[in-house]
């Protein structure tokens, strides 16, 4: 991988990207729970599992064409160079960016939030304070939006890249 994309896609959209989307939720967080002292994570509304979940569902849903947008602006600005497969361009990669963010939200629901509701459930307290959910927050979705980030701008390069190989 080039040196430039990746710093692109770990320092600017993983680390920068992720880490604003993380702070972002935990305003949030913070301002939708600061009334209470404690957050349960099954039962009362809201609760940790409710949260955790929208979460994981709107933030690629909001995030993918926000990020597919400004991707492809900055390659039309020749800002970024667009990426040259060697090889065909997998089926998921030609869906629009509401899709795409669709799909990556199916998929992070399973692979990344049903595992860590259980562990959750299984080893940590079914009550905790406000703070140490804010925390939680901030954490889970520094990691969901620096992967969403980078997962889209990947895709949209490599959109780009096999339409300059196509197109004369």
């Amino acid at each position: 991988m080039r040196k430039d994309l990746r710093k692109l896609l770990w320092f600017d959209q993983f680390l920068i990207a992720g880490s604003i989307n993380g702070l972002i939720n935990g305003a949030i967080a913070f301002l939708l729970f600061q009334d209470q002292k404690t957050i349960s994570l099954w039962g009362e509304t809201p609760n940790i599992v409710i949260d955790t979940l929208l979460t994981t569902i709107l933030l690629p849903i909001i995030a993918a064409p926000i990020v597919f947008g400004l991707t492809r602006k900055k390659l039309r600005a020749g800002r970024l160079q667009g990426i040259f497969p060697d090889f065909r361009i997998p089926f998921w990669q030609n869906y629009s960016p509401l899709a795409m963010g669709t799909a990556i939200a199916l998929c992070t629901t399973m692979i990344l939030t049903v595992p860590t509701l259980l562990i959750w459930n299984f080893l940590l307290a079914q009550t905790v304070p406000v703070h140490t959910f804010v925390a939680f927050k901030i954490t889970y979705c520094t990691f969901l939006g620096g992967f969403i980030a980078s997962f889209c701008t990947y895709t949209a390069l490599r959109q780009h890249g096999s339409l300059a190989q196509i197109l004369p």
